[in-house]
């Protein structure tokens, strides 16, 4: 399907790349403007990952892969101690692959309209409250909650993490900056099992890490609030950021 759909430029479905002089005007006649953050120059790797912005960013996407991760390696043991049916975890867990779906479909739509960095932050109380209430389930309804948040959460932060480094850095080095801003959320989220697993071994519950984790991601929205933007420029584009000044 990907050899026969997927367009190897803009210009095979008549479109142009953003900034382009087609572009703008193409943007005027349909009176369309961006109102997020496009920095119009590529910052070079190397100046990027000497950027605050740039570890700010790659902390707060570890938002999803956090919980994510505690959901994958200790929901069915958590909930199972819960007493609860191991039929209606395995539902929870296909709930949360269709609301991944919901996640990035609705986040995705709107990042043109809203800062791509700030639709993480608002993916990351989402799952701060599912972590909350899955901590301490005691209803079906409470188990279907963290399923779904996780999965809203989750597929929020996949489909818009890419776009925010795009976005904030330019396109350039897209591939090396978000390969690294990768490596940065694995390194956090690959951490989660054993620590939860130590509580676990420790207090024969994992509720503690599930707290934890909940104020793990609690802090990696608090990153994405950090994360500051140049002054607007023309054509609601702002204008192109010193960095690291």
């Amino acid at each position: 399907m990907a050899f026969f759909l997927v367009k190897n430029h803009p210009s095979d479905i008549g479109e142009m790349p953003d900034g382009t002089s087609g572009a703008k005007v193409a943007a005027k006649k349909c009176d369309y403007r961006f109102v997020v953050y496009k920095n119009k120059e590529s910052v070079p790797f190397k100046q990027v990952v000497r950027t605050p912005t740039f570890w700010l960013i790659s902390l707060a996407a570890t938002s999803g892969f956090a919980a994510y991760t505690l959901s994958t390696s200790q929901g069915v043991l958590h909930f199972t101690s819960l007493g609860f049916d191991s039929g209606l975890i395995v539902a929870g867990v296909a709930l949360m692959g269709a609301m991944g779906l919901v996640g990035k479909i609705s986040m995705g739509i709107v990042s043109d309209r809203i800062e791509p960095i700030r639709l993480i932050v608002v993916a990351a109380l989402i799952l701060v409250i599912g972590i909350v209430v899955g901590a301490e389930a005691s209803s079906d309804a409470m188990l279907l909650v963290f399923y779904a948040c996780i999965g809203v959460g989750f597929g929020g932060v996949n489909a818009v993490f890419p776009t925010a480094m795009a976005n904030y850095f330019g396109a350039g080095s897209l591939s090396k900056n978000l390969g690294t801003g990768i490596m940065i959320t694995t390194l956090v989220a690959s951490a989660l099992p054993i620590m939860s697993g130590a509580f676990f071994d420790a207090t024969g519950s994992c509720a503690l890490a599930f707290y934890v984790t909940a104020g793990i991601v609690a802090a990696c929205a608090v990153c994405g609030m950090l994360v500051r933007f140049p002054a607007r420029g023309e054509g609601g584009v702002r204008s192109k950021e010193v960095v690291g000044g």
